[in-house]
């Protein structure tokens, strides 16, 4: 009896031991397991910030290189010292269109003709489209080449004419539909064409036969 009694208890203690080797087996795995899995962790977080490193020092690196670059060349210097550098590019000059043909042909007409001639054609002008009016339109440039051009294709006379025949036009007086008047001098005289169709307006407004406008 006694020697089964001894055998139970070491089969009993025998059960007991293997019991607890395999606990103390499951914790020895989670604690390999944790162990690893922060070294993983760690091999990542080093890995990441490398990328992010080498990213930051390439782009320092451009921007030095293009720094070095705008720094212009101590020789190119020496070869031109009055000169600066100039890294913006050049500005090219807006291409402005010249005068025409037209108005240099009236420019070549209006030299021809003294100013005493525009004077008195223009304070004709003043004396039927501004009466007692003591503020006028300015005799600009603009105007006087225009007098002078019209005198020199026409002769004074035909220019009066041309301003009577605006003066009898209901439409260049103002009496249209905007209420606006068409009555500069600069209009009337501008070309040939202006010239010769107030002067028919005021053969029209005359009764005259026979005119060749």
């Amino acid at each position: 009896m006694r020697c089964a009694l001894i055998r139970l208890l070491s089969v009993a203690s025998l059960v007991e031991t293997e019991k607890d080797s395999s606990r103390y087996r499951v914790r020895a795995r989670g604690v390999i397991f944790t162990f690893f899995f922060f070294i993983c962790l760690m091999l990542e977080f080093q890995y990441l910030s490398a990328i992010v490193f080498s990213m930051t020092t390439t782009s320092r690196r451009r921007v030095n290189l293009m720094r070095v670059s705008m720094i212009p060349d101590p020789d190119q210097q020496s070869l031109f010292p009055d000169e600066l550098v100039d890294v913006s590019p050049a500005l090219e000059p807006k291409k402005t269109r010249g005068p025409s043909s037209l108005t240099k042909q009236k420019q070549e007409k209006a030299a021809t003709v003294v100013d005493d001639l525009a004077q008195q054609l223009y304070g004709y002008w003043c004396e039927i489209m501004r009466p007692g009016r003591k503020r006028v339109p300015h005799l600009d440039i603009r105007r006087m080449v225009a007098i002078k051009a019209a005198i020199h294709d026409f002769g004074i006379e035909d220019c009066m004419r041309a301003i009577d025949g605006c003066a009898k036009s209901d439409f260049h007086m103002g009496r249209n539909k905007h209420n606006r008047r068409y009555d500069d001098i600069e209009l009337i005289l501008r070309d040939q064409e202006h010239v010769e169709r107030f002067i028919g307006y005021c053969n029209k407004a005359d009764g005259e036969q026979g005119a060749d406008w």
